[in-house]
Formats: C-alpha cells, structure tokens, sequence
C-alpha cells in the first residue's frame, strides 16, 4: 500500500478499536459534470478508484472530488462522490428489511462554523441540507433517519475528523 493509504487504514483501524465515531461524511452529484466542478472549485481531481468489497466478493468503483481528504474530511467537511449508476448503489443492490422502514433522512448534526460549511458547500447545497449545528469540532455528530410510520431514530457518536487533521498533518 502507498504510505498514505497504509496510514490512513492503520488510523481507521486504531479509531473503530475505540469505539464508534463519525470517520467521514459525503454528499452525492446528481452528474459527473457536477463531480467535476467540485475538483475545479477545490483544485484537486476527479478520483476513480477501486472501492468495497461486497460480501459477495465484487468490488465497487468509487468515483469522488475533490481527491485530497486533507482538503475536506481532516477539516470535518463532506467530499462528493458520483454514482454513475444509482441502481448498483450498495444501498440498492440488496433489498433490506427494517423492523421500522426508512422514509428519509430528517437531519444531520455537525460541529464547527456554520459559515465555513456554507462556502465550501455553496449556498443552494447548504440551504437544502437538514443541518443542525452543535457545539464541537467540526464534523458530522449525528444523524436523524424518519421512519415509515412518522417516528425518528437518533444515531450520534463522536466525529472522527480532529484525529483525521493529526493525520493530514502528519503526511504532510
């Protein structure tokens, strides 16, 4: 594995080991032109690389920008990733059954400056996301899912992101 890879699988493995956290978030582009703009805006690159291996043994190709972690998840901020087609999606390609079905994702909790958010997701993205802004480092915190029948289910754990930066900073 490249140092950096090797780095960030040895940091990924010792962050789970300490129980459970945020370790990224991301946001989709509806189309790979979007992808692209995204690369522009940040100065990186389109990334298309191998991604997950599924249970089944295939593996998944991920398709993301800006291509730096440093330029986003070390500062708890979202990347983009593009699917070019949506119904190979993981979450899509199985059928899975819930004791409460999922009807959407009502809200997302994060730390840090509202207005850095803002700029580095642009102002429409910004307004149509479901944010909730807390106190704390920036990063994801938590996330609100609404069920089929009206009810919500909370899921929150510690963001990842400051040990991320000590690794960003470390690589670089």
């Amino acid at each position: 594995m490249p140092p950096g890879v090797d780095a960030f699988r040895t940091w990924f493995a010792e962050t789970t080991r300490r129980g459970n956290h945020w370790m990224t978030w991301n946001l989709r582009a509806r189309r790979r032109v979007d992808l692209e703009e995204v690369a522009r805006r940040f100065g990186g690159e389109v990334v298309t690389a191998p991604g997950a291996r599924r249970p089944d043994g295939t593996t998944t190709t991920t398709i993301m920008a800006p291509g730096d972690a440093a330029v986003t998840w070390s500062r708890g901020l979202p990347n983009w990733y593009f699917h070019e087609d949506l119904t190979q999606h993981p979450a899509r390609r199985a059928p899975m059954t819930h004791e409460h079905p999922l009807r959407e994702i009502s809200w997302l909790e994060v730390g840090g400056d509202p207005s850095e958010l803002e700029e580095h997701v642009g102002p429409e993205t910004f307004a149509a996301l479901p944010l909730r802004f807390i106190d704390g480092p920036a990063g994801l915190h938590g996330v609100g899912l609404t069920t089929e029948d009206g009810a919500e289910i909370a899921l929150r754990a510690p963001t990842a992101a400051p040990g991320l930066a000590e690794l960003a900073a470390q690589e670089a």
